[in-house]
């Protein structure tokens, strides 16, 4: 397991910041594990979409 205490998440902290200011249908991201879907965010691993679909 990674010590998460020495991991540098100022990247989520900054996506954390954007997604608070912004009003949003569909957020798409991708992930280097897994494909889910968590509220109005899709995390894409294995898949891909046309973007308006």
């Amino acid at each position: 397991m990674i010590d998460q205490s020495t991991v540098d998440n100022s990247t989520e902290i900054w996506l954390d910041e954007i997604f608070e200011k912004l009003t949003f249908e569909k957020w798409y991201c991708g992930h280097y594990h897994g494909e889910k879907v968590i509220d109005k965010i899709r995390f894409l691993f294995e898949g891909y979409m046309m973007l308006g679909q």
